[in-house]
């Protein structure tokens, strides 16, 4: 890696990780992560990027089984498509404000994602960002948000109320398993 030879690593490739550690953090000179960086890598259970680092690309951290927790830092952006897809063991992760994008399939089967507090500032979760995420009973969408693509929800069968600053209508396009979910106040929100 560059980093080892001292040079600046902007970004962590392929499967260059495949055999890490249970914690990582990823250093500061790397600002992305690249499609399938960490793919399928069982030993991870925690990641921590330092500030600086704004794009998780696609596939990043798909079923990494073990993974638990992941604490973003105040600069990504975007989260890429199905990014952290089948990580069966994620319970939480922070939405910083700086994020914009929710990729498609971004958390889709993540069954033990507890919550999705989702980011002032975040502006589109794309389809199926968080599909068949069991756990969810939540879902707090901010008013910064202009779009919701279909099936973003679909199969969370445990979702019992979005909240969020915005009216129903708004949200038409927020289906569970074909029905339409309404807002409770934001003032409601536990």
């Amino acid at each position: 890696s560059h980093a080892q030879k001292g040079l600046p690593a902007f970004g962590i490739y392929g499967h260059e990780v495949q055999d890490r550690d249970q914690v990582t953090e990823i250093p500061e000179d790397v600002k992305n992560i690249a499609d399938k960086a960490f793919y399928n890598c069982d030993a991870l259970t925690a990641v921590y990027f330092a500030d600086g680092f704004s794009n998780i690309g696609a596939e990043a951290f798909y079923d990494c089984d073990c993974l638990e927790s992941v604490e973003l830092p105040e600069s990504v952006t975007y989260i890429g498509t199905a990014a952290f897809a089948g990580c069966d063991n994620l319970t939480e992760i922070n939405f910083p404000e700086s994020l914009r994008e929710i990729g498609a399939a971004a958390f889709s089967g993540c069954k033990n994602l507890k919550a999705a507090i989702l980011n002032e500032g975040l502006v589109t979760i794309s389809e199926r960002a968080f599909n068949y995420c069991e756990s969810l009973t939540g879902v707090h969408i901010p008013s910064s948000v202009k779009t919701v693509a279909p099936q973003a929800f679909a199969h969370c069968y445990n979702i019992d109320r979005f909240t969020g600053e915005s009216t129903t209508e708004d949200w038409r396009c927020i289906l569970i398993d074909g029905e339409i979910k309404a807002f409770a106040p934001a003032s409601d929100a536990r």
